[in-house]
Parts: structure tokens; sequence; C-alpha cells
């Protein structure tokens, strides 16, 4: 009964799993089979421990409240690690864009002045937007810049 109302606050993929696991346990008696095909039909693994504590719960009829206690645990563990992870990814690609744009300037002031000696232009617009060699590298610089 608890996973049915917990079912009716969530959105459409678990609120239809929950409650079939509710009906199947109601009509057929077998907590432990409904709470197994629950068990099987989420494709995520902390879903699938959890649901596992409570089919072995229901088996030997331990407290409840510790597996609550666990469960709240590990979900809490679960989303501050994918922060963690959020924030690592996010400043490796602010590091990522720096080191590029660090290059891409390092290398256009390079060029600028072989290119300046010829006569193709003083500005880094010029040579970037009007030089066949310059618009190159800006492909090269975008392409190398999406690739990080």
């Amino acid at each position: 009964m608890i996973l049915y109302r917990c079912g009716q606050m969530m959105p459409n993929p678990l609120k239809e799993v929950l409650t079939k696991c509710h009906l199947s346990a109601r009509s057929t008696g077998n907590t432990g089979q409904a709470l197994y095909e629950l068990r099987r039909s989420i494709d995520h693994f902390l879903f699938q421990e959890i649901i596992l504590l409570l089919e072995l719960c229901s088996r030997s009829d331990n407290d409840y409240q510790k597996v609550i206690t666990g469960c709240r645990e590990m979900v809490s563990r679960y989303l501050k690690e994918e922060k963690e992870k959020a924030n690592v990814v996010r400043s490796l690609v602010g590091e990522a864009a720096l080191m590029t744009g660090v290059a891409v300037y390092g290398i256009s002031t390079m060029l600028r002045e072989f290119a300046g000696d010829v006569g193709f232009g003083t500005s880094m617009a010029d040579f970037f937007f009007h030089n066949p060699a310059g618009q190159m590298c800006l492909i090269i610089y975008t392409a190398l810049f999406f690739a990080m």
C-alpha cells in the first residue's frame, strides 16, 4: 500500500510500475513476487537495490524503519555523487575552453605575424575572415573546440 501511495505522486513511468506492483501483490497475496517483478521492471541499480531490500524484509518480517533509513542514506549518497560528477565535468569543460582559447590566441598571433609580413592585414579578424589560410585555421580551431 505504501508503494501505491508513493506511486500516485510519481511521474508516469514509475506511477504505472508501482501501481502494477500494488495490484499484483493485492490480487495474488504474494508480496515477494510482486516486489521481484517490480525490481525487474526498472533498469536502475539504485532502485533495484532498494526494492531488493524491501523484498528481503517482506520475506523475513524485518524492521522496515531500518530499511527506509538505509534507503534514504543510499539515495542521498547517490545524489551527492552525481552532483560531484556534474561539478567535475563542468570544471573540466571550463578548463578545456580556457586552454583552447589560449591556444587559439597564441597560434593565431603567431600566424598573424607571419601573414602580416606578407601583407595579409594587420588584425586577427582580417586574417581569419579575409585570408584563405586564416579561414582554414578558423575551421580547424572550431573543430578542435567542439572536439574538446
